[in-house]
């Protein structure tokens, strides 16, 4: 039997240092190999990477099959293959398929497929136990990606003729969001984040603390390394101790944790502001407890305490940093003056603000700011609260849900906006992507210094928003995707009464004496 061709190639940017190993087998092989791929794709699915050699000689019913695995289980990334040339990927014609790519991609998370050729090991397949195979995937890991630790579900064999087919699932190991820079401090996020706020209610029904920390760790396992909470959500700060317990069952120096402070709703669902040195420091101290953490890698006032001088706020949290409790300080809701000011008592890492496609007044002003002064920005609500994944519109609001208060949501102002939603609808259809997926992904092409947080309580929500990553918009689709949302017809005000006077609008401190 001749020879096999082997390939290494990076499975995203070598920042995150993944890997594919692609052996190739024989014509004979291939065929034999992809009459069990449906088998393959439905024990484990999603399976983010596909890769297989595929010769133009190849026949037309594996072609035909080939084609039809791609539509019914769509995994992230397929790599095609000839053999004839071992420095040439090539993708053939009749493979029109977006994420049929011959270059790494990014999308959404899963396990590695490798195709291990017998010849490679020097025996024969019925000699290949599955301690050996698994020692060799341990061994792979080792070599192209030293000092990560892993653990891996049981590699599943299947053998056909001399090919071995390794489905490897990874197991707490990050996959192929990739990470940016946070601002210019040296903070390094993953491009997608995930708010915290909903697994504690408000705008839905709350999990339980373990159904919320299962969530957390999937979208961990998944990429996600950035998590936004506050201690506002939750009864008594109940968000920021279910967070800590799922920090508990992950590596916490792979984990960027942001959480907020000074803002307070009283029983009479008012909010206050509370920005003082003395506060600072009281609330950073509970905020450490409750999540039981040493640090806390990036801390923002959630809104802006407009009769404290900006100034005596951010030199308690200097001292705070200095002392080693938190690492980065971040705004919330801040004005442009008071971004100026605040970033000369001390660097700011990040700005978190609204920022969706039916939100953008930060562009006129803040955003400018931002990049003058390298802040990054933490978008939150991506998704219009939950209006372009579909909330009120092809979905009813949950029981008991904040959301029905929100102007944008009156059934006045929800009855027209419904009509931005179903011409947005189409839109997506034609990227073939989802609603939220194509409106995830404006944001995110909106710089890399932009950073989403969209939280859902559901696994699938979570899928479907990470696959966001991997849709790619041009300049030309940007602008087609900005003009269908016109702001000038969306109705109704961003947020209630209640907190919308604490906008970044009317932020401003007063001066220092």
């Amino acid at each position: 039997m001749s020879k096999c061709s082997i390939y290494v190639r990076p499975t995203l940017n070598p920042e995150v240092g993944k890997y594919a190993v692609i052996i190739s087998p024989t014509l004979r092989e291939i065929d034999s190999v992809c009459k069990n791929l449906k088998v393959l794709f439905n024990l484990y699915h999603p399976m983010n990477f596909l890769i297989w050699n595929c010769r133009g000689s190849t026949s037309l019913e594996f072609r035909e099959n080939f084609r039809e695995l791609l539509r019914s289980h769509n995994p992230a990334l397929v790599v095609l293959l000839e053999t004839h040339r071992a420095d040439h990927l090539s993708m053939p014609h009749e493979f029109n398929f977006s994420n049929v790519v011959a270059v790494p991609a990014e999308g959404r998370a899963g396990g590695i497929a490798i195709l291990w050729h017998a010849n490679l090991l020097n025996v024969s397949t019925v000699a290949i136990t599955h301690q050996e195979i698994h020692c060799m995937i341990q061994a792979f890991w080792l070599i192209f990606l030293p000092g990560r630790v892993c653990s891996f579900f049981t590699s599943s064999i299947w053998c056909f003729n001399s090919t071995v087919f390794a489905v490897i699932m990874e197991h707490n190991s990050q996959s192929i969001i990739p990470r940016v820079k946070l601002g210019t401090q040296g903070l390094e996020v993953s491009k997608l984040g995930f708010g915290c706020l909903g697994l504690s209610g408000i705008m839905n029904t709350p999990l339980s603390h373990e159904a919320g920390c299962s969530i957390i760790k999937e979208a961990f396992n998944k990429g996600i390394t950035f998590f936004d909470t506050s201690d506002l959500y939750g009864h008594e700060g109940d968000n920021e101790i279910m967070v800590g317990k799922a920090l508990k069952q992950l590596p916490r120096e792979q984990v960027q944790l942001a959480t907020k402070f000074g803002l307070i709703l009283s029983e009479d669902f008012q909010f206050h502001v509370k920005g003082s040195p003395e506060y600072v420091r009281k609330c950073c101290e509970e905020s450490l407890k409750r999540l039981d953490v040493d640090y806390i890698d990036l801390y923002y006032p959630h809104r802006i305490d407009t009769t404290v001088p900006i100034e005596n706020t951010m030199e308690e949290l200097k001292k705070l940093a200095e002392e080693g409790k938190i690492r980065y300080i971040g705004l919330s809701e801040a004005s442009v003056d008071t971004i100026k000011r605040a970033h000369a008592v001390h660097p700011i890492a990040a700005v978190q603000l609204e920022y969706s496609l039916w939100t953008r007044e930060i562009e006129e002003d803040v955003i400018p700011l931002c990049r003058e002064l390298g802040i990054g920005i933490v978008a939150y609500s991506p998704l219009g609260h939950g209006f372009f994944g579909g909330k009120a519109v092809t979905e009813s609001l949950p029981e008991g849900s904040m959301m029905a208060a929100l102007p944008r949501f009156n059934e006045q102002n929800l009855e027209k906006n419904k009509v931005l939603y179903t011409r947005f609808a189409n839109l997506a259809a034609k990227h073939g992507c989802t609603p939220p997926q194509l409106a995830l992904a404006w944001v995110m092409h909106q710089g890399d210094d932009v950073i989403p947080i969209p939280g859902t309580t559901k696994i699938k929500n979570l899928n479907d928003n990470i696959q966001s990553v991997g849709v790619k918009l041009t300049p030309e689709d940007l602008k087609e995707i900005t003009d269908t949302i016109p702001i000038s017809e969306v109705f109704g005000e961003r947020d209630h009464a209640v907190i919308s006077k604490y906008d970044y609008r009317f932020a401003n401190t007063p001066l220092k004496n």
